[in-house]
């Protein structure tokens, strides 16, 4: 499949994809409105022929199933990906593969999901190469960092996570600042959530790194806006991290845990959190004391009771790890032994993995190399879209399929010199590329966009009748001719001559024939208009 261009075509439909994904982030904070705001925003691209629009709402609909726990989050990624793949949209394919290799992982052993695996390697470097579109590439990046996050290879998803912030803070201030609070909240439950299995290990140097980093991102979240929850939240988790680094947390964790309780409009998640730092330093006064086992052990209790495993799994085992060391007192217990031997073993494991990744994640280099190569030779050097030989073989596979109809239709620019005389070659160009971008995405798997040569292109449609095709053919020169150009050049105008005509793969010569012959009919008729070939029979 070669990657297309999807540059938003008009400011209403950067506006709508922008407002999407702002309803998406108000679904995952609990908003019961924005459901049905997606909902709304999905219709208009339906009717709009926005598909680039309606694959966000996608990704919001999966979300929306998540967060509801409706069970039809597989059936929207299975179609976001289905979407994308037939459009060439590689940001929302790498998206949707994200979220489906984390879906998938879900519930499986943790090292047992090679298929899975492969999907998010290929993620990961489909968005290498692609640039524009600030909001989806954010929301992939994110998407794949937490796959990797929850796979404990922390390191690549850190990678991820500066990858989404890189993008969003090279944007004017304010358009997708919403998107980079949550990033920045979630890498830093991150570095927490690797820390708590660095102190599990005993590895007292990682963990200090890992402190050490925290500090920096706390820096960053004040960046950008967060509901006071977060912060109380983030709070929660720095305590968790500097108790397990050995500094005193417990006073300054009772304090904001006395305060929340005072608030009825913060969420009771961070206060459970907060019990938390104050068990730690307990549970490490007894070790290294021997006094106070019974008021550590019930403050790990109220910990183990206020953390659920699901939201923070990673929290949850470290307060059982810090049950089983209280209990062990010296350290000796079998019990507390073996489950540090099979910790040893799982991190071992992660390890491999973590290079099973990066090795994966070559490999797609490689073969996306080796594909781009075979690509370039069917592509148009100036617009990327397809050229004549690619032409060819979709026609020769239009054959060997069995298709009995197809449409052939020709674009023509009006007055092309003179856009030249009046704005530049360099000007021209960027029309031709504009051209080309606008017929990509606006045409299906099944058909092909081809660049001719100088200002002609081509649409093939598969399997169509003349009313169908009498329809698409206006539709294009209507995206065509509303499409702003603006920034190409001040006062540039796009008139183009369309001629269509329908019949047989079989008799495509015929065919092609007389779509040209229907485009020098509009042509004659001052131009700027679609004309239509009667039907051809097919050959005898």
């Amino acid at each position: 499949m070669v990657a297309r261009s999807f540059r938003v075509g008009s400011d209403e439909r950067a506006t709508g994809i922008v407002e999407a994904f702002r309803l998406i982030h108000d679904v995952q904070a609990g908003l019961p409105s924005a459901r049905d705001g997606l909902a709304r925003l999905r219709e208009r691209a339906r009717k709009e022929g926005w598909d680039d629009l309606e694959r966000v709402c996608m990704f919001g609909d999966a979300v929306s199933s998540w967060m509801s726990g409706d069970g039809q989050a597989a059936g929207s990624v299975a179609a976001l990906i289905e979407s994308a793949t037939g459009a060439g949209d590689h940001v929302m394919l790498a998206l949707g593969l994200a979220l489906g290799s984390d879906q998938g992982f879900a519930g499986t052993d943790l090292f047992g999901t090679a298929a899975f695996d492969a999907d998010l390697a290929r993620a990961i470097v489909l968005l290498e190469e692609e640039s524009g579109r600030p909001c989806e590439r954010i929301s992939a990046h994110t998407a794949c960092a937490i796959a990797l996050q929850n796979r404990w290879l922390f390191e690549l998803s850190d990678e991820q996570y500066e990858l989404a912030l890189s993008i969003g803070r090279a944007e004017s201030p304010g358009t997708v600042d919403f998107l980079l609070a949550p990033i920045l909240f979630n890498r830093a439950e991150q570095h927490v959530s690797w820390a708590t299995k660095l102190h599990e290990l005993g590895d007292r140097q990682g963990v200090q790194e890992r402190w050490q980093a925290w500090k920096q991102l706390l820096t960053a979240t004040e960046e950008y806006p967060m509901p006071e929850s977060w912060h109380l939240e983030l709070a929660a988790l720095g305590l968790i991290l500097q108790a397990i680094a050995g500094e005193q947390s417990g006073a300054e964790a009772a304090r904001l845990a006395a305060l929340a309780e005072e608030r009825a409009d913060l969420e009771t998640r961070a206060v459970g959190l907060l019990r938390l730092p104050l068990a730690l330093e307990l549970a490490e006064g007894e070790l290294d004391s021997g006094s106070g086992k019974e008021a550590a052990a019930r403050a790990i209790d109220a910990a183990l009771a206020a953390i659920s495993p699901g939201v923070h799994p990673f929290l949850y085992d470290l307060a059982l790890f810090t049950a089983a060391r209280l209990e062990a007192r010296s350290g000796a217990s079998a019990g507390l032994r073996y489950a540090r031997r099979a910790l040893e073993a799982e991190w071992t494991k992660r390890e491999a993995s973590l290079r099973a990744m990066r090795g994966q994640m070559a490999s797609v280099r490689l073969t996306s190399e080796r594909d781009l190569l075979s690509r370039h030779a069917r592509l148009d050097d100036l617009t990327g879209i397809a050229n004549r030989r690619s032409l060819e073989e979709f026609l020769s596979g239009l054959l060997a399929e069995g298709s009995e109809s197809c449409a052939v239709v020709l674009f023509d620019v009006d007055a092309f010199k003179a856009v030249n005389d009046k704005h530049g070659h360099l000007a021209g160009d960027q029309l031709l590329v504009r051209i080309a971008e606008v017929l990509a995405r606006s045409v299906r798997a099944s058909d092909l966009a081809v660049r001719l040569g100088g200002d002609e292109f081509a649409i093939v449609l598969a399997e169509v009748d003349i009313t169908s095709a009498r329809q698409r053919a206006e539709a294009l020169f209507a995206a065509l001719t509303e499409e702003p150009l603006d920034d190409i050049a001040g006062g540039i105008e796009l008139q183009v001559s369309v001629g269509v005509a329908v019949g047989s793969p079989h008799s495509i010569t015929p065919v092609w024939s007389a779509a040209d012959a229907a485009l020098y009919e509009a042509k004659a008729l001052g131009g700027q208009q679609v004309c239509l070939a009667p039907p051809v029979a097919p050959s005898s």
